[in-house]
Parts: structure tokens; sequence; C-alpha cells
């Protein structure tokens, strides 16, 4: 379902706690969206982390000028996640792109962003 600027950014008052799901290994527009998104929410006085799968490559680390916490594999994500988590995924086209976070995170995407024309992603706001 194609969202409006207007649902969308009620979505995004509605919750606190947010983990944006990046894709596995990810690239600078994927990093850096979910940098902006995450920068966003805090501004809006919500908690919000990057979660990935694999480490952020050294090189895109200039993105992160806010300082925000990334999670980085399954481990991490069982240790922060929570029923009150709400999970976001930016420029993740489908599930196998969340690598070994993929199980972890089947049924719990609430909300995707992304700019590709076909995506298929498993998420309840798409």
């Amino acid at each position: 379902m194609k969202q409006t600027y207007k649902s969308t950014a009620k979505f995004l008052i509605e919750n606190e706690n947010y983990l944006v799901a990046i894709h596995d290994k990810a690239d600078g527009d994927c990093f850096g969206s979910a940098i902006a998104l995450c920068t966003l929410l805090k501004k809006l006085d919500k908690q919000a982390k990057v979660l990935s799968s694999s480490p952020i490559p050294e090189r895109l680390e200039f993105i992160n000028v806010a300082g925000i916490e990334c999670i980085i594999g399954a481990d991490a994500f069982r240790k922060v996640y929570s029923d009150d988590c709400t999970i976001i995924s930016t420029d993740v086209a489908s599930d196998q792109l969340l690598s070994e976070l993929e199980n972890e995170l089947a049924g719990k995407i609430k909300f995707a962003i992304d700019h590709h024309k076909t995506n298929s992603i498993t998420c309840e706001n798409l």
C-alpha cells in the first residue's frame, strides 16, 4: 500500500521507539537514508537506532555526524528488541537483502521506505 506524506507523518509521530533496518553491506543511499530518518526521529524526541546485519563500511562512517547508534547483527538485535520497538526498513527491496536478520525481522517490519520500483519486502505498510 502506498503511503501519503500525511499518513507517514502520523505513523512516525504515533510511535516512540524505532529500529531502522538497512540492507546487508550498506551503501551510501541506504545508510544515509537510515541516518537521516533516525536524526528526524530524534528531533521528534523518539528513540531511534540503525539496524544492520553487517558492519557499516568504514568509508561511510562520515555520514553519521549525529552519532546515531548502530545495532549490528542478529545477536545484538535480540538484546535490544522489545515489543515496543517499531521497525522501519529503508532502501531494502526484498527480505533476502536483510541477510542474517531476515528470519529475526519476519513479521516485525511495520513500514518500508524505498526508492526501487519493485519492492517485495514483507511489511505492514509499504
